[in-house]
């Protein structure tokens, strides 16, 4: 009789075991095997890179000599040192694809593939790009992580993309012949978009004619911390668009530029500059500012310097408006309209002096140390009243007033 009720119990508990096995492969514990429209990994593949050779154990990884291609969508981590080595994503490829780099030093990535493109640094890594025409070059693709990333030697761009390119976070530093960051389609001018959200940027591009960011279409930067330490112009966009960050600025050209770069001779076409925020300070050989279109001031602080003491610091065929934000113009400064107090003088002062703004009873309201010699001052915040006179000096010795007014300039 016992024996007969352990065989019952045996084949209840073999019953229940097949029934929690069948549940838990409806429920995805099991792999199931089926026909996906297209090849995928299913966990990260790792990509040794050494002086023997690029090691994987991935039949997604194609190795040709120096040079690899990931055929199908996944995740994939990149390691090792290959100073020749060039990776590519395959066009074929058309689902998310991302490429981690921790401690990854080679030649060239290019993502030719047309799904999600994400580039992203692991946390802490020091990873480094060199000696080909272009570090990264994509379709789409955005970049993140928690490490770093220089590229250097490059002859035509840090990192390029026909259609949108994001920087969400990660330390990057460009050093380049031609351009920094560069979005642009050859033939759709919707495309060419380029985001910055955050990260920081270090970018030396070229000074005769390479831009350290560049977008054929919308150039954003809602955030993050940009220094453009050599370029012949800073941004370029059709539509530029300074949310927020901090951009520190230097350029033998102009510093902030809205040109239409599809523009066809004989066409017209605008382009708009818009400075909500951020605190961007711009040091240009030629005009900070120029628009092809109009340029309105909103917010932010606003440090504008033309190095040729007449230069125009704004330059524009449409208007120039300011209703918020702080601005020190050292130039020539002529506003359409301003709806936000100014103080415009004639003040002569030498590189490295500091420019002093008192109010009647002698309260400091701001002060400006300039890299550069200048003629004249330009300055508005909401701390001005209008109708009042203020006070201005120089570390040099020279001394101006001008009384706060709203208008035209």
């Amino acid at each position: 009789m016992n024996k007969r009720l352990y065989l019952l119990a045996s084949l209840v508990l073999l019953s229940v075991a097949l029934s929690m096995g069948t549940i838990a492969y409806l429920q995805g514990d099991f792999e199931v095997v089926g026909d996906p429209t297209e090849p995928s990994v299913s966990k990260v593949v790792s990509i040794e890179l050494s002086e023997e050779g690029i090691q994987e154990s991935s039949e997604a990884v194609q190795v040709e000599g120096q040079s690899f291609i990931i055929t199908a969508a996944g995740q994939y981590e990149i390691s090792g040192q290959g100073p020749e080595v060039t990776v590519q994503v395959a066009a074929d490829v058309a689902d998310e694809v991302t490429i981690t780099l921790n401690n990854a030093s080679f030649a060239q990535l290019d993502f030719q593939s047309t799904g999600t493109n994400i580039l992203s640094l692991a946390k802490d890594s020091t990873n480094s790009l060199s000696g080909s025409e272009t570090g990264v070059s994509a379709t789409n693709i955005t970049l993140t992580g928690e490490g770093s990333l220089a590229i250097s030697e490059v002859g035509t761009s840090g990192i390029f993309a026909t259609d949108d390119l994001v920087v969400e976070s990660g330390t990057f530093s460009i050093d380049s012949a031609g351009s920094g960051l560069y979005a642009f389609h050859p033939t759709e001018a919707s495309h060419g978009n380029l985001t910055i959200n955050g990260g920081n940027l270090t970018i030396s591009s070229s000074q005769q004619a390479g831009a350290a960011l560049f977008a054929g279409n919308q150039l954003t930067v809602n955030n993050g911390s940009i220094t453009v330490n050599a370029a012949y112009e800073a941004f370029v966009g059709k539509n530029l668009v300074i949310n927020g960050g901090s951009n520190q600025l230097a350029s033998t050209g102009h510093g902030l530029v809205a040109r239409d770069s599809y523009l066809q001779e004989g066409e017209l076409s605008e382009a708009n500059i818009k400075i909500e925020g951020g605190t961007n300070a711009v040091t240009a050989g030629l005009s900070p500012v120029l628009a092809n279109g109009t340029i309105s001031l909103t917010g932010g602080v606003n440090t504008f310097v033309a190095e040729l003491p007449e230069q125009e610091v704004f330059t524009y065929t449409g208007s120039a408006d300011l209703t918020g934000g702080s601005l020190v113009a050292l130039g020539a400064t002529s506003l359409t309209t301003s709806s936000q107090n100014l103080l415009y003088t004639s003040l002569i002062g030498s590189p490295g002096d500091t420019v002093t703004i008192t109010d009647a009873a002698g309260n400091e309201v701001a002060s400006y140390q300039s890299p550069v010699a200048f003629s004249a001052i330009a300055y508005s915040s909401d701390q001005l009243t209008t109708g009042e006179v203020y006070y201005l000096s120089t570390t040099s010795g020279n001394y101006g007033q001008a009384t706060a007014t709203q208008g035209q300039e």
